[in-house]
């Protein structure tokens, strides 16, 4: 059992003129021209956040306090995110340069800002971006947001090292692949706004940068539905089609959504390296072909109940269904040509229940059930004519639970204590099964197990200012207990 125990003290200090100075600057395009509503976020240089702001309508902007060395990242909808390394109060003229697209169908009016910045969180108008731009799903609308990236099939933010997703709030025992894949299946009507936090506060039980998507809710005593469908070819035929349901009345609110599809798609390789064996180089290419094709299914539902003014109790359900997923991957080169058949299932369930109370108390518990069969049959030759022939089976299970209770008070003069606990706990399970039939050497079984918990714990007090500043400090705490079982051999972590 390898257990480690990790205790650290955060102390987030707000804007407070009396201490410290300011740091100004202005924001222009490339015809100097003002630019409005662009959001500053200022960082130490180890990425650290101080705080953030919204220029003026002249492009002006203030931050506090002002640190000896810092770093700005400024962003945009319309323009390019920039990054800007400053040593003085006055951070000077800052020049953007304007994206790709035509500015006349993206600028935002009416009295609905874009971009709102509250307790050091920068909050995005979801509605906005759909309104003006194509996008298909919640994905590719939070893709949209300055700053956000899609790097591989992972969410990344300028200026932070690593960024966790979560969803109303709390963070999930799904991971975030499975997160952004739920989201590639959710329309954006659904989600009501982003919240990105450089600096993520203790309550959401998350370290450095996170991004909070809100999901919508309808308006009393109404009923909203979508239904949408796409097509797509390439070298074969996809589609899908999603179903979503909205309702309110009386205490009552139901969302639902449905999204079935069917995937078949192909992909090329062509792979050049060089390696050296026995002091030799070898020149290997080879062309790598693989093609998959199946359904999935993803189901969300979600019904809250309004128990008085104070208190709210909401459970749901995210499921995630892929039933006889096949694929082949074709391999020819000057070395090797294989041919693998796959067959694949994997099936998602993750259910959850949340409580938040008039006297300050949010509660709430999630659980994922995750399970994946992997069937292979390779059949392979090398330049010697060397054959393999080799079915083998990948088994993943894993199961994750977690437990959350988050309590604050308000106290005088506008302070609020703040306090909670969450406690994870994890099993994941694989294995694989080789069945040889020919071939010079055996392949052996393999399996691992991991036992995961941690308990996280913080404390801490917030203070608003009249000015719309604000004052932090907080006490975090983990407890981290693990074991990883390889072949039935129990083996211990590094602390």
């Amino acid at each position: 059992m390898n257990i480690r125990n990790t205790i650290s003290a955060i102390f987030i200090l707000g804007y407070f003129p009396v201490v410290w100075s300011q740091t100004t600057g202005k924001i222009v395009d490339t015809n100097q021209q003002p630019v409005e509503g662009a959001t500053i976020v200022m960082q130490l240089p180890d990425s650290t956040y101080l705080g953030a702001t919204i220029s003026a309508a002249d492009g002006t902007f203030t931050l506090e306090p002002e640190p000896e060395d810092y770093q700005l990242i400024i962003q945009h909808l319309l323009y390019q995110t920039r990054q800007v390394k400053g040593q003085a109060r006055d951070a000077g003229v800052i020049t953007l340069e304007s994206k790709d697209y035509n500015l006349e169908e993206v600028v935002i009016e009416g009295e609905r800002p874009f971009v709102t910045v509250e307790q050091g969180k920068l909050n995005y108008d979801i509605s906005a971006i759909s309104e003006k731009h194509i996008v298909n799903n919640a994905y590719e609308a939070i893709c949209k947001l300055p700053g956000v990236q899609d790097r591989n099939g992972k969410l990344s933010l300028v200026g932070a090292k690593d960024v966790t997703v979560i969803l109303n709030g709390k963070a999930s025992t799904l991971t975030q692949e499975q997160l952004i894949e739920m989201l590639k299946n959710t329309s954006a009507s659904q989600v009501q706004t982003a919240e990105v936090m450089y600096n993520t506060p203790p309550e959401y039980h998350v370290r450095g940068a996170a991004i909070n998507i809100v999901t919508a809710k309808a308006d009393d005593n109404t009923i909203q539905s979508e239904l949408s469908t796409s097509y797509s070819n390439q070298y074969f035929s996809s589609y899908s089609g999603n179903v979503n349901f909205l309702m309110t009345k009386g205490k009552s609110s139901l969302n639902v959504s449905y999204n079935p599809g069917y995937s078949h798609i192909m992909t090329v390789m062509d792979l050049a390296s060089q390696h050296t064996y026995d002091g030799k180089v070898y020149d290997i290419t080879q062309t790598q072909k693989i093609n998959t094709k199946g359904w999935k299914h993803n189901i969300y539902a979600e019904y809250g109940y309004q128990i008085n003014e104070d208190n709210e109790l909401s459970v749901g359900y995210n499921g995630a269904l892929s039933n006889n997923g096949k694929g082949t991957i074709d391999v020819n080169g000057n070395f090797q040509n294989s041919h693998n058949d796959k067959l694949q299932d994997s099936r998602l369930h993750n259910v959850f229940a949340r409580y938040s109370s008039g006297f300050g108390l949010d509660f709430g518990v999630d659980y994922t059930d995750y399970t994946m069969n992997d069937k292979n049959r390779l059949e392979s030759k090398l330049t010697d004519n060397t054959r393999q022939l080799l079915d083998y089976t990948s088994d993943q299970k894993i199961r994750k639970f977690s437990v959350y209770a988050d309590q604050s008070h308000a106290l005088a003069n506008d302070w609020t204590l703040k306090y909670g606990v969450r406690y994870d706990y994890t099993d994941n399970k694989n294995a694989q099964f080789f069945n040889q039939t020919e071939g010079k050497d055996d392949v052996g079984n393999s399996s691992s197990r991991l036992y995961e918990q941690i308990t996280n714990f913080y404390g801490g007090f917030d203070k608003e200012f009249e000015n719309g500043l604000s004052l932090s400090l907080s006490a975090t705490g983990e407890y981290y207990p693990s074991e990883i079982i390889i072949n039935g051999r129990s083996i211990r972590r590094p602390v």
